[in-house]
């Protein structure tokens, strides 16, 4: 697969860099990643490793980007039919501590 440069993934990256009451810990992200998509898809992915240091739990509730109409937050779930589907998340990704 053909990588792109991560120009979505750096906006990604100023918006995960959440602001802590003691200053001592951070939301970092690593590893962000967008592979070209054919064509004529209608959508692409950022994979990344989003990591905690704080000593409370924290929530990725939305993305945006400038790079796309609409960004939002999917995981992959696999039907009955073993066919891959992607569900939208409601609610965001739990950080832990």
């Amino acid at each position: 697969m053909k990588r792109m440069p991560s120009i979505p993934a750096a906006a990604l990256l100023v918006l995960l860099s959440l602001p802590s009451d003691s200053g001592a810990c951070a939301i970092t992200v690593e590893h962000a990643t967008v592979y070209a998509a054919h064509p004529a898809a209608r959508s692409a992915a950022l994979y990344m490793d989003i990591s905690n240091s704080c000593d409370r739990i924290d929530r990725l509730v939305s993305v945006t980007t400038e790079a796309a109409k609409l960004a939002v937050l999917h995981a992959t779930e696999e039907t009955s039919a073993d066919v891959a589907v992607m569900k939208q998340i409601e609610g965001g990704i739990e950080l832990p501590a």
